[in-house]
């Protein structure tokens, strides 16, 4: 099972990063081993629950209400995982891959762990059988759209479908909304994600799934960034951004353009200042 690639998708270099950065890559890390230990359990037709009790419980820990993401919830959210993934291995016969924890290392920081986790997490993407397509892209890119409406940037229309784009194309307009949210974070006095790029990437480099990735650490910023303003949440106008059936990085690089503008919109000083006056 699994389709190894040729190539190893680029990402960024984190410089630093704060728990709950990494508490986001953690949720999808435990929903993809999740789903991997799912398929193996499916081609070998075992029951999950003789391995794990708890395997029931599909969902990751949620983020913690009325505070930051601390070190301890990481910890408990990877360790949750660690269990999904002695589970896979107990079902391969291969426990004599397990090994005994390391000690800690009192010098790692948020980054180093982040780094870590999104190194691994775009391993998990290439042993899955049923990866991340586009249409879970969009998903994310709609959640980052309302978490920015939510700022007070409106919600504007779509512009014209443009082309034929690939998943880097998406994956690029994603990493200027990143930039895009620093110049945000400054505005709202809110510290975001530090980071740069890792190196010029090719097409080939780069699948659904790693746009996925990309997807998440927007969403998880601008979802703090809410939080931390203390916005009140308004739906998306009904009609507006309705996902098509068929969802093709086209549709998807579309509906980040809509990001992209709110962003541009909220980086602006006096736009922040009116969004902040009105929450």
């Amino acid at each position: 099972m699994g389709k190894p690639p040729v190539h190893e998708p680029g990402s960024f270099i984190v410089l630093t990063a704060a728990p709950r950065h990494v508490f986001y890559h953690a949720q999808e890390l435990f929903r993809k081993t999740h789903q991997l230990a799912e398929e193996i359990a499916g081609e070998r037709r075992l029951p999950l629950e003789e391995v794990d009790a708890d395997w029931r419980r599909a969902t990751p820990r949620p983020v913690p209400e009325g505070r930051e993401v601390a070190p301890a919830d990481v910890l408990e959210l990877v360790t949750d995982t660690d269990d999904r993934i002695k589970a896979a291995l107990s079902l391969l016969n291969v426990n004599a891959l397990l090994r005994d924890q390391p000690e800690r290392d009192a010098t790692k920081q948020p980054a180093d762990v982040l780094t870590e986790l999104l190194t691994i997490n775009r391993k998990l993407n290439r042993m899955m059988d049923r990866a991340f397509r586009m249409q879970d892209v969009y998903g994310q890119a709609l959640r980052a759209v309302d978490y920015a409406g939510d700022l007070g940037a409106g919600y504007p229309p779509q512009a014209d479908l443009e082309g034929s784009k690939q998943p880097l194309d998406v994956y690029r307009r994603l990493t200027d909304c990143l930039h895009l949210i620093r110049q945000v974070g400054v505005a709202f006095d809110v510290e975001t994600l530090d980071w740069e790029d890792d190196g010029e990437l090719q097409a080939e480099d780069v699948e659904a799934a790693d746009v996925y990735d990309s997807a998440t650490t927007v969403v998880a910023e601008l979802a703090h960034l809410v939080r931390h303003v203390g916005a009140e949440h308004t739906a998306i106008p009904r009609g507006e951004y309705r996902r098509p059936r068929d969802v093709l990085p086209t549709h998807v690089f579309q509906l980040v353009g809509v990001l992209e503008m709110q962003l541009h919109m909220l980086a602006t000083p006096a736009a922040t200042e009116q969004a902040t006056d009105g929450i």
